[in-house]
């Protein structure tokens, strides 16, 4: 059944939405933001992405978050510094054709490496913080075949 905890071949135990989020997470970062992606180079990033998405309408409320929201902050923070360098290193000349524009576009008109950097965490939110949720509805659905015919 979906969400229960499952084996893993390490003997390590984790529900099946922990397994997909990880799954997820590093292939569509490998997707798109290549081999050196910032999650790749500092695998610890995979877990602060979820906890800044799971904090992310305190962190909106913007109402000391380094305190009200420090778990969420904190990660964000972290993520920030690794797509920071990500720019900084030029790892995003190794990434997809959509990052390289990207990040090329944004450093000819004047961002510098930080604030290019920056401006991928919406990027990076959209490709991940879309892409599990989505499948879940979806293996959710088709695994209830009485939802599923009045879906159709």
């Amino acid at each position: 059944m979906l969400g229960q905890p499952e084996f893993l071949g390490d003997g390590a135990r984790t529900s099946l939405m922990e397994f997909v989020k990880n799954i997820f997470t590093t292939s569509n970062a490998l997707a798109i933001y290549g081999p050196e992606n910032p999650l790749a180079v500092h695998p610890d990033l995979v877990n602060d992405f979820w906890s800044y998405e799971n904090g992310m309408v305190p962190l909106l409320a913007d109402i000391c978050p380094a305190i009200t929201a420090r778990k969420p902050y904190l990660a964000r923070e972290k993520l920030l510094k690794g797509l920071q360098e990500f720019v900084e290193t030029e790892r995003y000349k190794k990434a997809s054709t959509l990052i390289q524009q990207r990040v090329s576009i944004n450093l000819k008109h004047g961002l510098t490496t930080k604030m290019a950097g920056n401006a991928e965490l919406i990027m990076l939110f959209g490709i991940l913080g879309n892409a599990v949720p989505t499948f879940w509805l979806l293996a959710n659905i088709f695994s209830r075949p009485a939802l599923l015919a009045e879906l159709r």
